[in-house]
Formats: C-alpha cells, structure tokens, sequence
C-alpha cells in the first residue's frame, strides 16, 4: 500500500502527521522521567530531541 502513494504524499504525511505525533510522544515520556527521577542527562537529550519536532513561529528575519 505505502508503493502506491507517491512521494510527496509520503512527505506530507512524515511532516504534517508522523513528526508532530513523535513530539507529543518524547514530550510525555520526557515528562515522566523528569517527575520521577528529575532532570538528568536523557531528559536533557530528549528535550533537544522535542525542540527539533516543534513548530518554529515565523518572524522577521534581520
């Protein structure tokens, strides 16, 4: 099935669907390792990882 879907479909698919479900996802675990244990060197790691995921805001480039 995923052959017959061309390859921008695909794309749009990783970026609008697969990426931000990832981000939500590291987010909750992340935030349970933090409640448990407090922040440490993967809590850290993953927080980097969920800042790639996120949507950035557009503004003025200088």
């Amino acid at each position: 099935m995923w052959l017959f879907i061309t390859a921008r479909i695909r794309q749009w698919i990783l970026f609008a669907v697969a990426i931000p479900l990832l981000t939500v996802l590291i987010r909750y675990v992340r935030m349970a390792l933090e409640k448990r244990s407090g922040q440490t060197a993967l809590t850290r790691g993953l927080a980097k990882l969920e800042g790639f995921g996120q949507r950035r805001k557009r503004g003025r480039r200088r």
